[in-house]
């Protein structure tokens, strides 16, 4: 496996076990504190999905930065040019980049889905 499909591997993966992408789950989120329902059966979805895509982003940022940490390790014991070496750690700390804001964004939400939930409750049980 080239510097190329170990950089692409990390976006968008194909083993994401909630459907979308960050923004729909954010999206899904945003809509679900937005409601002003009290069926937290409508609120726990959301949040069982968005926890479930930060483990996702969580392992991907820690693949990522094992890579890093390889890539720059190779770097002086390998004969690629250090054109491609260098293109391959920009490209491997920029996807590092988006995964921690994706993971960042994706906090915020669920704190927020987390307090409407407790609020919910809360007014169920009063």
């Amino acid at each position: 496996m080239g510097p190329p499909a170990l950089v692409a591997a990390g976006r968008g993966s194909k083993n994401c076990l909630v459907s979308g992408g960050v923004d729909d789950v954010v999206a899904r989120i945003n809509a679900a504190v937005s409601a002003a329902g009290d069926d937290v059966d409508e609120i726990e979805r959301p949040l069982t999905d968005g926890y479930a895509h930060a483990l996702e982003l969580e392992t991907e940022r820690s693949r990522l930065e094992r890579r890093l940490v390889d890539a720059v390790q190779e770097l002086a014991g390998i004969a690629t040019p250090a054109k491609t070496r260098t293109e391959e750690l920009s490209a491997l700390a920029a996807s590092l980049d988006g995964t921690v804001g994706e993971l960042s964004r994706l906090r915020e939400a669920l704190a927020d889905l987390r307090r409407h939930a407790s609020s919910v409750r809360a007014a169920a049980v009063a």
